[in-house]
């Protein structure tokens, strides 16, 4: 509802509704949970903000806020529904300028760390405290300070280590210190990747988190593909920022888990997935041992079999993605040129899977529309788009190539002649009659753009021979004038006539 409107039909009447409201805060029954509401939604007026949190003495560490946070880390079990309104709105008093200011200087971070420190506090209290610093951190200047001077990160990695031990015996929450252990992972690499945090973090593969990072590859499909990705995303940026420490993780064999683990995953597969792997690899290899551990682990070719995974194929979004995962990969091969030459072989096998697939049973449309129609057939259902594998690795293929060849790696890969393997992806039998249409024509087109503005002379030149062997093998001097192919294709209505290597007439509309 419009501020105008509210002010008028309800403030104008009830002046002193927000201070009333306020008083039923403190009352611990169903009464709170719709008070805490109705003052989430009046603090959202603008004009009304101040005088929420003057009316909640919310700068003050005595206040009903603050109070019943400290009765959390005391073990006081309170409703799910009480949780969701307390939290739900010290999350957006915090997410505001003068919100943040006022609960700053209360204590909320020193409150927020006695709960996270807590025994007797149950992990889905711990997973919304825990979620309420990120807000915190976004918000307010002296988060970060506050939250090391008090030993939020000692109180942090406690909860962590604590709760991935749960989640391993079975606990009887085990989804909530699932959420759990996601959020302090996505805290600590928070930390990490800014520069807030300082020298703080300087000993923290000291600490149990090793261990922690140990047990979720061990057990990754306990924890999911998720958790999995956030525990590479937390060892590669550790690595990255502190180079140093990955001496100490080879010796508490840390990486060698991190490489087996990926080997032998075959879960849930998706674009963020694949970039946290490329980091894993990079900074693994940043020193000697690391790298004579890598070559022998030889775990590019598993990166590989991923992404050309039904898995990731199966999802169009992740599938468009692949120009991140190309780049990255185009830039651990540049970090580390000895990976240059496996990279192209892992890559011309990829090529080369997917010509497989084209001639395949496996790879053709659902709807069986690389077939020729003799007559016509029944219009097809437009809402319901037909799966096909094909359409979706060659899309891969091309954004992945988009990726990896935007560096001096495109040079590389006309010497070799990439290009003709490309070009047989457009006579592939099981491609369907409307290929031309697809996302796959498009990413394909555009990585042919950027070859020929490498060397147009020999791409133009590849193309032109293509074309003239299929034209061949079509147009061949026959007794008869009808075509070698066939005399017409009809489909939805509609006649063409169909040169298979992405030259597309319709003779008639």
């Amino acid at each position: 509802m419009p501020e105008t409107t509210v002010q008028n039909r309800l403030y104008i009447y009830e002046p002193n509704l927000i201070p009333q409201i306020a008083q039923l805060v403190s009352y611990d029954n169903h009464t709170p949970i719709v008070s805490k509401k109705k003052k989430n939604a009046i603090a959202r007026h603008r004009n009304k903000l101040t005088e929420v949190l003057n009316t909640l003495n919310a700068a003050t560490n005595h206040s009903i806020l603050l109070h019943i946070l400290r009765q959390l880390s005391n073990g006081t079990v309170y409703s799910p529904s009480f949780l969701d309104a307390l939290f739900t709105l010290l999350s957006y008093l915090t997410d505001t300028a003068i919100g943040s200011q006022m609960l700053s200087s209360a204590g909320m971070i020193t409150t927020l760390i006695h709960i996270i420190d807590s025994d007797r506090v149950q992990p889905n209290v711990l997973s919304k405290a825990v979620s309420l610093l990120h807000v915190a951190f976004d918000s307010m200047d002296n988060a970060y300070p506050s939250f090391f001077n008090f030993n939020g990160l000692e109180a942090s990695i406690k909860a962590l280590h604590t709760q991935t031990n749960n989640c391993i015996n079975g606990s009887e929450h085990h989804q909530d210190s699932i959420n759990l252990v996601k959020g302090i992972l996505r805290l600590i690499i928070r930390m990490i990747r800014t520069n807030d945090a300082g020298t703080t973090l300087r000993n923290l593969m000291e600490t149990s988190v090793p261990d922690v990072l140990k047990k979720i590859m061990e057990h990754q499909t306990l924890f999911g593909s998720s958790i999995f990705g956030l525990a590479m995303s937390l060892y590669s940026s550790y690595v990255h920022t502190e180079p140093t420490s990955l001496s100490v993780l080879l010796e508490v064999q840390v990486p060698q888990i991190f490489l087996k683990t990926i080997k032998a995953y075959n879960g849930h597969c998706d674009a963020a997935l694949l970039l946290s792997i490329l980091s894993v690899f990079e900074a693994t290899c940043l020193n000697k041992q690391g790298l004579e551990l890598f070559k022998d682990e030889n775990p590019l070719p598993y990166f590989f079999d991923l992404i050309c995974s039904s898995q990731f194929l199966a999802n169009p979004m992740e599938v468009s993605q692949s120009d991140n995962v190309g780049n990255t990969a185009a830039e651990l091969a540049r970090h580390e040129p000895s990976l240059q030459g496996q990279m192209f072989q892992c890559i011309h096998s990829m090529l080369q899977r997917v010509i497989r697939l084209g001639e395949s049973e496996e790879g053709k449309p659902e709807d069986d529309s690389h077939q020729l129609a003799w007559k016509a057939v029944p219009e097809r259902n437009t809402v319901h788009k037909a799966e096909c594998r094909l359409l979706a690795m060659i899309e891969m293929v091309a954004r992945f190539l988009e990726g990896f060849l935007e560096t001096d790696n495109v040079k590389e890969f006309i010497e070799y002649n990439g290009h003709e393997i490309l070009l047989r992806y457009y006579s592939l039998p099981m491609l369907p009659f409307d290929y031309y249409l697809s996302n796959a024509f498009g990413a394909l087109s555009d990585v042919f753009k950027m070859l020929a503005n490498e060397d147009v002379v020999k791409i133009v030149g590849a193309i032109e021979k293509a074309l003239r062997k299929e034209a061949d093998r079509i147009v061949q001097s026959k007794p008869t004038q009808k075509s070698s192919v066939v005399d017409f294709i009809y489909v939805d209505g509609k006649l063409f006539f169909t040169l298979n290597i992405s030259i597309h007439y319709s003779l008639f509309s």
